[in-house]
C-alpha cells in the first residue's frame, strides 16, 4: 500500500477550503473514509463548505489527537479495519503542537514518523497548517517533514530533511530525560522469578504504568539478559519507571510505533506498541552493552 502524506500551508479559510478540496473530493468520490478533523472554528467552514456531508466523518481535534502514539494506534486500527474491506482512508486536521517543550517535540516526531507507522496501509493525510497562528519553526518543519506541501502558489515537494530533523528531535529527548525525582524502588532482578518482587515495588504508581514496566522487564528476560536493573520514581514530570538490560542492545529508538495488527506483513509484536499508549513518554537508549527503556506517566490533573 502507498501512504501520501502532505501539508497544507494556509492564511485565510479561503486557502483551506480550496486546499482541502482534492483530498475530500477524490475520497467521495472513490468510496474511501474520510476524515476531517480541527477545531471548532475550521470544522465550520469546512461543514459549510460540503453542506455537512454525511459521508464526511467531522472530529474534534481535542478527542482526535489524544497523544502522539494513542492517535498512531488509533489510526492502524482504523486503517486496519478498512483495508480489510478494501477502503482507503484520507484525513485532514492540525497536528497539536501545544506549548510545552516535550509535547511540542513529541508531535514533530509523530509528523516525522507518519509514513513509517501508517506505511503498510492506503493512507492519504494532508495536515494542516495555519500561518495565522502557527510559528516558523514549525512551518519549516512541514516542509521537511511531509512528501508534498500544498500553498495557494500550488503544490511542491518536500521531506527531503525527514531523516534529519527525526534523528535531531531523538537526540533532543534523549537529552531531556525526566528525572525520577523521590527514589521509590531500586532492584536488580537476576531471574524472572524476581518479576513478582518488582510488580509489588512498583504498587504506588498509577496501573497503566505497572502494566507497562512489567511488559518491558519480562522482554528484557525473554529478548536480553540479566540482570536487569529496575528504578522507579516520582519527580515533577509525574511517575517514572527505568528498566536496563544486559542484551545486544536495541538500535531502534522508535520500536513500539510500527503496525502489529493482522493488516501489517511484517507485523511487530504487541508489546512495545502498547507501552507506548499506556505511557505518556517511553524513550529507549541503546548501547553495546545493553538497552534502557524510561517509561513516564503525568499526574492524571496536572
Amino acid at each position: 500500500m502507498t501512504v501520501h502524506h502532505g501539508a497544507l500551508i494556509f492564511a485565510s479559510d479561503d486557502e483551506l477550503v480550496n486546499g482541502t478540496h482534492q483530498l475530500v473530493a477524490d475520497g467521495l468520490l472513490a468510496g474511501d473514509r474520510v476524515l476531517v478533523v480541527g477545531g471548532r472554528h475550521l470544522l465550520d467552514v469546512l461543514r459549510s463548505a460540503w453542506d455537512d456531508d454525511p459521508r464526511i466523518t467531522f472530529h474534534d481535534q481535542d478527542v482526535f489527537y489524544d497523544s502522539p502514539m494513542v492517535t498512531v494506534a488509533g489510526l492502524q486500527r482504523l486503517l486496519d479495519r478498512e483495508g480489510a474491506a478494501g477502503h482507503r482512508v484520507r484525513v485532514t486536521g492540525p497536528v497539536p503542537f501545544g506549548g510545552d517543550p516535550a509535547t511540542r517535540r513529541a508531535w514533530m516526531s509523530y509528523e516525522a514518523l507518519v509514513d513509517r507507522a501508517f506505511a503498510p496501509y492506503g493512507l492519504t493525510s494532508l495536515c494542516q497548517y495555519d500561518t495565522r497562528v502557527t510559528a516558523d519553526d514549525l512551518l519549516a518543519h512541514a516542509w521537511a517533514t511531509h512528501d508534498r506541501v500544498v500553498t495557494s502558489s500550488g503544490v511542491a515537494a518536500g521531506g527531503q530533511r525527514r531523516a534529519e530533523v527525526l534523528a535531531g528531535l531523538t537526540a533532543a529527548a534523549v537529552a531531556d530525560a525526566p528525572d525520577l525525582g523521590t527514589v521509590l524502588y531500586d532492584d536488580v532482578l537476576l531471574a524472572s522469578e524476581d518479576l513478582g518482587r518488582f510488580r509489588t515495588g512498583l504498587i504506588p504508581a498509577p496501573g497503566d504504568l505497572v502494566l507497562a514496566a512489567n511488559e518491558v522487564a519480562t522482554n528484557a528476560f525473554v529478548h536480553a539478559r540479566p540482570p536487569v536493573t529496575v528504578r522507579f520514581g516520582h519527580g515533577p514530570a509525574g511517575w517514572t519507571c527505568v528498566v536496563t538490560d544486559c542484551g545486544p542492545g536495541l538500535p531502534d529508538p522508535h520500536a513500539g510505533i510500527d503496525s502489529p495488527l493482522p493488516g501489517n506483513p511484517q507485523a511487530p509484536g504487541h508489546g512495545l506498541w502498547l507501552v507506548r499508549q499506556l505511557c505518556d513518554r517511553v524513550g529507549i537508549i541503546a548501547s553495546g552493552s545493553g538497552t534502557t527503556v524510561s517509561m513516564t506517566l503525568r499526574d492524571r490533573g496536572a
